[in-house]
């Protein structure tokens, strides 16, 4: 009997350090898990400011065009090219599409150039 007793006090004191070794080894999966949310957070605000200065360069280059179209007399190319620009910022004058903030102005420089190229048009 107390042979019995000593065997179950020893598988007893084993039971306790596998469950501690379990318990170890969550509290590390735990942490592991933490730190791939975190840089995924990092990631993920990474691709959008990527993101954005890839939509503020493409804005940048339709700007140039637009504005070289108006100066050069090319109306209809540039009334085209203001479309474009709507696209580019993500827009239809006023309105966020895609996700993307639009400044102000960026709303008031579409509308003006559209306003300034219709009336140069329509005289």
């Amino acid at each position: 009997m107390e042979r019995m007793r000593q065997e179950a006090t020893r598988g007893y004191g084993r039971l306790g350090d596998v469950l501690e070794g379990l318990k170890d080894a969550d509290d590390r999966k735990r942490s592991g898990l933490k730190g791939l949310a975190e840089i995924d957070v990092v990631k993920t605000r990474v691709e959008t400011a990527c993101n954005a200065l890839r939509e503020v360069g493409s804005w940048e280059r339709k700007v140039k065009d637009c504005e070289q179209m108006v100066h050069a007399g090319n109306l209809s190319e540039a009334l085209g090219q203001l479309q474009g620009l709507k696209g580019a910022a993500g827009c239809r004058l006023g309105r966020q599409e895609n996700g993307w903030p639009l400044s102000a102005f960026r709303v008031e420089r579409l509308k003006r150039w559209e306003n300034v190229t219709m009336t140069i048009a329509d005289q």
